[in-house]
C-alpha cells in the first residue's frame, strides 16, 4: 500500500536522523577555544538598555528564575564582560552560543544591538526550545573590556503550564563563530528539527491507524 511505503520511508528517514545527530554529538568539538561565562551580574528591567542605576546582584548561570527570582514576569538583564585579544581582525569572527533562553532575548555588545529574538512585549516570543548563535561584529570588538548586556522577557513559573517555559537563562558561550555554528546546529536539530519530524511520524501513524479502523 502507498501509505505504508511512505510511513516506512519517513521511520527510515528519522532513523539516520537520530544516527546523523549521535554521530554529530560525538564529533562536537570540546570547548577548549572558547569561553563560558558562568556568572553574570543582574538586575530586574524592562527598558531598552541595563538599567545602571537598579539594585544589581552576581547569579550563578544556567539562571531559573523560579529559584532566584520567584513570581517575576518580565524583564531582567545579564552583564557579562570579557577581553578579545583578536579584536579588530575580520577574519576572526566571533559568536556568541546562548543554548537555552525562554521566553526571549535581545543582545547588546558595548551599547549597540547587535541581536534581537522576536518581540520582548506581549505577544511575547516563546523562544523555549530554540539555541541562539550571535555573530559579534568585529567592528565593535575591543582588544579590553567588553560589555555584553543580555535582556531577558519571561515568565513566572506559576504563569506558564509547564516548567520548561518558566523564565530563564542557560550559560553562555563566546567563541570563534565557525567553531559554535557547528555545536549550534547539533543543538538546532536536536531540539528543533528531530522533535518535528517525529511529530510528523506520529501524526501519519495516527492517520493511518484511524483509516484502518474507519475501514
Amino acid at each position: 500500500m502507498p501509505f505504508l511505503n511512505l510511513l516506512s520511508f519517513l521511520q527510515h528517514r528519522l532513523a539516520l536522523g537520530l544516527l546523523a545527530l549521535w554521530l554529530a554529538l560525538l564529533a562536537a568539538p570540546a570547548g577548549a577555544q572558547t569561553l563560558r561565562f558562568q556568572q553574570a551580574l543582574s538586575a530586574v528591567g524592562d527598558g531598552d538598555t541595563f538599567p545602571e542605576s537598579a539594585a544589581t546582584r552576581t547569579v550563578s548561570l544556567p539562571d531559573d528564575w523560579a529559584r532566584s527570582r520567584p513570581g517575576l514576569t518580565g524583564g531582567q538583564w545579564y552583564r557579562l564582560s570579557f577581553d578579545a585579544p583578536g579584536a579588530g581582525d575580520p577574519n576572526a569572527l566571533m559568536a556568541l552560543a546562548i543554548e537555552r533562553v525562554c521566553s526571549t532575548l535581545k543582545v547588546r555588545l558595548n551599547g549597540q544591538l547587535v541581536h534581537q529574538a522576536g518581540r520582548l512585549v506581549e505577544p511575547v516570543s516563546m523562544n523555549c526550545y530554540r539555541p541562539h548563535l550571535v555573530t559579534l561584529p568585529a567592528a565593535l570588538l575591543q582588544a579590553r573590556g567588553n560589555v555584553l548586556d543580555i535582556h531577558v522577557v519571561g515568565f513566572a513559573l506559576e504563569a506558564v503550564s509547564t516548567r520548561q517555559r518558566a523564565g530563564g537563562l542557560s550559560v553562555v558561550e563566546l567563541g570563534p563563530q565557525a567553531l559554535l555554528a557547528e555545536a549550534h546546529a547539533v543543538r538546532t536539530a536536536q531540539s528543533v528539527t528531530v522533535p518535528q519530524v517525529m511529530s510528523g511520524s506520529l501524526v501519519l501513524l495516527g492517520s493511518f491507524m484511524f483509516l484502518m479502523g474507519w475501514i
